[in-house]
């Protein structure tokens, strides 16, 4: 059985995270999710929000190679581009969430630091669902082995998104489409191999 390929970022508890108790509100995982795929989109070069046509992008929406090759350079070289930038040649599509959900294993709480494990659970012909795991890190002893003991690594939830491929036209109009297949090739680079082994 081939090993899953996860994509994995953290992120720090914020304070605007927490409830009276100080403990993470359950609708702030929502956001959590939205951004570790958005992170995990940009790594593989998908735009997240494409132009609606016939509208103009705003200068910082352009990777830096349409920039360099509409000749508007201005002070972006093709050379600076950001490691992973959305590419211009791939299909301009939208991902509107069809499905949330989320179930709750532990508490998390301020300043935790949260590690974010985001897969591509069922790839379908319009339709992506992607698992999240979120997890607080094994706090590790004191480099001397004093102090208090480490603690295991804790499970803290486990969500799922289900988002659709659509084209974006004028006035926000969304039309439901195949997902591309330059952009499903991507996005199997992040498929949970576990999903489908029999």
């Amino acid at each position: 059985m081939e090993l899953r390929s996860v994509y994995t970022t953290q992120r720090r508890v914020e304070f605007r995270d927490t409830d009276a108790a100080g403990i993470v509100h359950f609708s702030a995982f929502f956001p959590l999710m939205e951004s570790a795929e958005h992170e995990m989109l940009r790594s593989l070069g998908i735009s997240v929000m494409p132009s609606r046509s016939g509208e103009d992008r705003p200068e910082s929406a352009f990777h830096p190679a349409e920039i360099a090759s509409r000749g508007q350079e201005k002070d972006l070289k093709a050379s600076d581009a950001v490691a992973n930038s959305p590419s211009p040649s791939l299909p301009h599509v939208t991902w509107p969430r069809v499905s949330a959900h989320c179930d709750y294993r532990a508490a998390a709480r301020f300043e935790d630091l949260l590690e974010i494990s985001v897969s591509v659970l069922q790839l379908g012909n319009s339709s992506v669902q992607y698992g999240f795991r979120f997890t607080r890190p094994a706090s590790p002893q004191g480099a001397d082995n004093h102090g208090p003991p480490s603690l295991p690594v804790t499970l803290i939830a486990e969500g799922k998104l289900t988002a659709v491929c659509c084209q974006l036209a004028g006035g926000g109009r969304l039309t439901k489409t195949p997902i591309p297949e330059e952009l499903r090739k991507l996005l199997a680079k992040h498929l949970d191999q576990q999903t489908f082994s029999a």
